[in-house]
């Protein structure tokens, strides 16, 4: 919990007052609640009093996972959303926990996830390689409009930035991805490295000297952090299956 803009004797006899045993941090002069103040919105609350009319969840990381602004029209008095969002936290917690510790019998492996509500993933038509070659592979992001996502690098560490994660496949080798330029999206006085729209990652292959003509199966992830103006979404990933056949070189 973060007090703004009241002095330590204040805040201390209001956490005792109601019973609060969390640490409660004093953000002085009001910078902390600025920098998560994003530009352009309620223009007629001060800076650092947009963050206190809203909602908003941090994991562990310091990573944002859920922004709500104030809304009069919509006034989740119940804090329904904010909850929800939260459970949804939990529950993915809870299941990565239960998915380090639990051995089960071989599943069916269900298709691969190529899109979410913010961003979807195009490949090339047909991927080709000559062994001993190397190509690269436009793989293109298409971001919602109404979103962005984080750009890679990430502009502070507590950010999670768009990567591809590739696993290669037999006779074939993924590089590391080559990210395209970012966009500044401005929250107060900070400025974050954003994707917008179209987003175009340069992926090389290379096949070995002696990989066997045919088609392979090159599967990964991609993860990304999806925001609007107005809320971040809890981090996602997208799995990704892709075919690559590498060609005889005499034919």
């Amino acid at each position: 919990m973060i007090d703004v803009l009241e002095t330590e004797e204040i805040t201390r006899a209001w956490a005792q007052r109601c019973g609060f045993t969390l640490p409660v941090l004093l953000d002085l002069d009001g910078k902390v609640a600025e920098s998560y103040a994003p530009e352009g919105v309620l223009p007629e609350l001060p800076r650092n009093q947009i963050p206190i009319a809203s909602n908003l969840i941090i994991d562990r990381e310091g990573r944002i996972r859920f922004y709500e602004l104030l809304d009069s029209r919509n006034f989740d008095a119940q804090l329904i959303r904010l909850k929800a969002r939260l459970d949804e936290l939990l529950a993915a917690e809870d299941e990565s926990a239960s998915a380090a510790v639990e051995e089960s019998s071989p599943a069916a492996t269900p298709a691969p996830e190529t899109s979410s509500a913010v961003a979807d993933v195009e490949w090339p038509a047909d991927v080709r390689i000559t062994p001993g070659g190397t190509v690269t592979v436009p793989v293109r992001v298409h971001v919602d409009p109404e979103h962005h996502v984080m750009a890679n690098p990430a502009s502070e560490d507590w950010l999670v930035p768009l990567t591809l994660t590739l696993a290669g496949a037999r006779g074939i080798t993924c590089g590391d991805p080559v990210y395209p330029a970012s966009t500044p999206f401005r929250v107060g006085e900070d400025s974050f490295a954003t994707y917008h729209g179209e987003v175009v990652l340069q992926v090389p292959m290379t096949a070995a000297t002696d990989a066997v003509p045919g088609e392979r199966t090159v599967s990964g992830t991609l993860e990304f952090q999806g925001c609007s103006r107005h809320a971040c979404r809890m981090p996602a990933e997208v799995r990704i299956e892709v075919s690559v056949e590498v060609t005889d070189p005499g034919s």
